[in-house]
């Protein structure tokens, strides 16, 4: 993915969502949107000169410890739209990061927001000396999302399990962050996900997924909300709450 600055400093790219990215019911699909924040959030800090590779000479891979979006529209496919990225607040090691996406007309179809960490790619914790990595460049935008830090859930009294598999994770070796909403979205009954539509996404990454981990998923649908706490090894390994709006 390729981008630009714009005048006030926010990183844009131009994006365009095909047949690959559309669930069964011709809608594009949260975890490809997902994905394309993940993508331009990788594009922005290569641009910014601490990419990837920088990071992993340094020993450490970024990694998302949370995410919340909110919907305003269905995202048209087919069509080209403008992707925009910017860095918010950092302190004590968390890097908070912002999304815009629209159309070209300036139509906002989704703001988000999410807070990212440097992972010591062998202790896998937190790393400690954060002295190599530049300041980032703090950038305030109109109306960007300010975010939930805790989320109240009710009872779940249902269960299921997920494995995780090979095609779902990334180099860094466990369930990439796109997957989750999938293994979440996967739990709707078939009805009620087609009269509905996205509204809003909140999960937290507390433990990462490895290959092979089979995690239990606690859930419960309550109203225009499903809320999914998984676990494995007897430690809650994320929790997420999705929103809908009837079509």
């Amino acid at each position: 993915m390729t981008g630009k600055f714009l005048p006030d400093g926010v990183f844009r790219c131009e994006i365009c969502f095909g047949p690959q990215d559309m669930d069964r019911f011709g809608r594009v699909d949260g975890s490809a949107l997902l994905w394309q924040l993940q993508e331009i959030a990788a594009a922005h800090y290569e641009a910014r000169g601490y990419g990837d590779a920088f990071i992993r000479a340094h020993g450490c891979f970024w990694a998302v410890i949370r995410t919340e979006l909110t919907f305003f529209a269905l995202v048209p496919p087919g069509e080209s739209l403008w992707l925009d990225t910017w860095s918010g607040k950092a302190g004590h090691g968390l890097y908070r990061r912002h999304y815009r996406l629209q159309t070209p007309g300036g139509g906002i179809l989704l703001r988000g927001v999410s807070t990212w960490v440097l992972m010591d790619a062998v202790e896998r914790v937190l790393t400690k000396d954060r002295s190599w990595l530049p300041d980032p460049d703090v950038i305030e935008q109109p109306d960007e999302l300010a975010g939930q830090r805790r989320v109240a859930f009710p009872a779940l009294g249902q269960q299921a399990e997920r494995t995780v598999q090979c095609s779902e994770t990334d180099i860094n070796g466990h369930l990439n962050n796109t997957v989750y909403l999938r293994w979440a979205q996967d739990l709707l009954p078939d009805a009620y996900e087609k009269s509905r539509r996205l509204r809003g996404v909140w999960v937290e990454y507390k433990k990462e997924l490895p290959l092979g981990q089979t995690a239990a998923l606690h859930y419960t649908l309550e109203g225009d909300a499903l809320y999914v706490i998984g676990s494995a090894e007897d430690k809650d390994s994320f929790l997420m709450r999705c929103e809908y709006d009837s079509i």
